[in-house]
């Protein structure tokens, strides 16, 4: 995903970078590991088992970047739950890190649909900000302060988008999305029978 989420979060490149972390900013043990079976459940599922699944969601919504925010929140807090199952714990950074690489291929698939424009990458952008809004007041605050660290992630990655922005140059109806996103009382998504048999 080009803009600020690449260069603040994701230096480029073909291969997955090890995610930084930890105290002081140095990287953290494990979260490589952890980044790269995030990256592999989510687009695992996003293109076998879930591939239906998301479609439907993406159809659903009138609104193409609530939407694919939908589609990566549920994605992500479903891979999150699995995690946990296993009794592994997601760091919210590493997830903020490893669901950038969902949305740029939510956005590929919300393209191929004719929903949004593959090159509209200020769309997926916001899709981005907005599901990890979703995902702070789903996820399980387990340990306590998780969703506040998703809530502190997806500000700071959205008023640095946004300030890099003439107001004039947001949509009106993006900047309402994110007002909404902000305002919705948390809710817990129904889970898939699919992703659960897949394991995801």
């Amino acid at each position: 995903m080009a803009g600020l989420i690449q260069q603040q979060m994701a230096p480029q490149g073909a291969q997955p970078t090890p995610p930084q972390g930890g105290e002081g900013g140095q990287p953290a043990g494990g979260e490589q590991e952890m980044y790269n079976a995030l990256v592999e459940a989510m687009l695992g599922y996003l293109y076998d088992a879930g591939m239906e699944n998301v479609e439907r969601k993406l159809a659903a919504e009138e609104n193409p970047v609530m939407a694919m925010a939908s589609a990566m929140s549920y994605i992500m807090l479903a891979s999150i739950g699995t995690l946990h199952d296993q009794g592994r714990s997601v760091p919210p950074q590493v997830m903020a890190q490893a669901g950038m690489e969902l949305a740029d291929n939510i956005g590929q698939v919300a393209d191929a649909m004719g929903l949004v424009s593959i090159e509209d990458e200020l769309a997926i952008e916001m899709a981005y900000f907005i599901a990890l809004d979703m995902l702070a007041k789903q996820v399980p605050d387990n340990p306590p302060g998780t969703q506040e660290q998703y809530q502190v992630i997806a500000d700071t990655l959205r008023n640095e988008r946004l300030a890099m922005m003439d107001p004039n140059d947001l949509p009106p109806e993006i900047r309402e999305e994110l007002m909404a996103a902000e305002q919705a009382p948390a809710q817990q998504p129904a889970q898939d029978p699919m992703m659960e048999q897949e394991g995801y």
